[in-house]
């Protein structure tokens, strides 16, 4: 009698257990998922850059992507993702966009590498329209020593999509985001010149 009773009781958990699981909802498959790289050829550079995450909305910053209404209201697109962490793609596409020799690199905060300089960055916009992709980059870079300001700058982009559908808006913000990377990657090289004195070697 004991026993059947310990086996109604462990039969009515997993039934309640089974109940829990099913009214659970399903996670959705994205249709799609969408990279932001570095384009064209890479950039060489003779001083040591370290380069953070760039700061974002929480909106933004995470695989889903965004769109904004003519009203003003943002939404989030259906069917497509990004394939990381949009702020981490477009850290690493940085990173890709310059070459690592003796001279000098553009480095993940990660390595633990103190740098001659530090890019502090933050993706300000970033969305689709209805007809568009729009990509917005507040830059400064700061001397590694004393965190000084040592220049800053804005770069915005906006690409035009191929349709309404959030496919081809995806696309163009993909696009945007890659310019936009691309003209960080040249603010990037233009300022963060080798300093006098500078020892520091990066082994290949």
């Amino acid at each position: 009698m004991k026993r059947s009773l310990m086996k109604m009781g462990l039969v009515a958990a997993l039934l309640a257990s089974s109940a829990c699981v099913s009214v659970l909802p399903e996670q959705k498959v994205p249709d799609a998922l969408y990279e932001i790289t570095a384009r064209g050829p890479q950039k060489s550079i003779n001083s040591i850059v370290v380069v953070r995450e760039p700061e974002a909305a929480r909106l933004v910053s995470g695989r889903s992507i965004a769109t904004e209404t003519s009203d003003g209201a943002f939404m989030l697109l259906s069917g497509v993702e990004w394939a990381e962490r949009s702020t981490r793609m477009i850290q690493m596409a940085l990173l890709d966009s310059f070459e690592r020799s003796a001279e000098g690199a553009v480095l993940d905060d990660g390595a633990g590498v103190s740098g001659d300089y530090e890019l502090s960055w933050r993706l300000a916009e970033f969305t689709t329209l209805s007809d568009a992709g729009r990509c917005r980059i507040e830059l400064t870079l700061l001397d590694g020593g004393d965190r000084s300001v040592v220049a800053a700058q804005s770069v915005v982009v906006e690409k035009p999509a191929t349709g309404s559908e959030p496919v081809a808006r995806t696309r163009a913000l993909a696009e945007a985001a890659s310019d936009c990377v691309r003209q960080s990657a040249d603010f990037v090289s233009a300022n963060a010149v080798a300093k006098t004195g500078n020892d520091d070697v990066i082994d290949d």
